[in-house]
């Protein structure tokens, strides 16, 4: 099966937060989805630009910012291939399958999804 092209977007915006942000990039590097066909876009603010690998990492123009704008900014700065925009906090740990079924749910209809998955302290990827 020819999967779609995704981009997932993860704001962060608090320093303080990092070792919950490692955990998000972490389990969304391991997700099982092609690597070719998966963006992994960081929204950070001003000033703060952690680095990972295979990670683009922006920070909007404005010193703070809110959800919404994160949101957009990393959307606004994503592939214009991408099918699927897969929104998450820093905060979120990804089942190693929730991308694939997510995608595989959706299918061919015009709908708005988000991927959620019960807290199994991270025995799932």
């Amino acid at each position: 099966m020819d999967l779609p092209k995704v981009s997932c977007v993860i704001t962060t915006y608090h320093e303080s937060a990092k070792k919950y942000l490692d955990e998000c990039i972490k389990s969304a590097q391991l997700l099982e989805y092609p690597k070719d066909k998966l963006e992994i876009i960081l929204v950070t603010k001003q000033g703060y630009a952690p680095v990972y690998d295979g990670v683009k990492t922006i920070a909007p123009p404005e010193e703070k910012y809110f959800t919404a704008r994160g949101v957009n900014y990393g959307i606004e700065h994503s592939d214009p291939e991408s099918q699927f925009i897969l929104y998450a906090n820093d905060d979120v740990i990804f089942t190693k399958s929730c991308l694939i079924n997510m995608v595989m749910a959706i299918g061919e209809q015009k709908v708005v999804a988000n991927a959620l998955s019960p807290c199994d302290n991270g025995i799932a990827y």
